[in-house]
């Protein structure tokens, strides 16, 4: 169950010159996160029956805590401008 949670900070990863750097410090978007991801982790689980396997394999679970991360990126990126 612990991959979809990984899985959705592929939204904070961006392409530079043939390499791949954070493009938002991934901790702080976890301390932002975390909790609604372990939430969500959680409550697709007992969706699938406490099965961690159909968790880990819910292509729901994965874009759920894609979105939630890439929301959380955008919030970040939008305070940032702002300043």
């Amino acid at each position: 169950m612990l991959f979809p949670i990984l899985g959705g900070f592929r939204a904070l990863i961006k392409d530079k010159d043939n390499s791949v750097e954070w493009e938002i410090d991934p901790i702080k978007i976890w301390k932002k996160t975390g909790v609604k991801l372990v939430a969500n982790t959680i409550s697709m689980s007992r969706q699938l029956g406490n099965n961690p396997q159909s968790a880990g394999k819910s292509s729901t679970l994965w874009s759920q805590n894609f979105d939630t991360i890439n929301t959380a990126k955008i919030k970040e990126q939008m305070r940032q401008l702002s300043k």
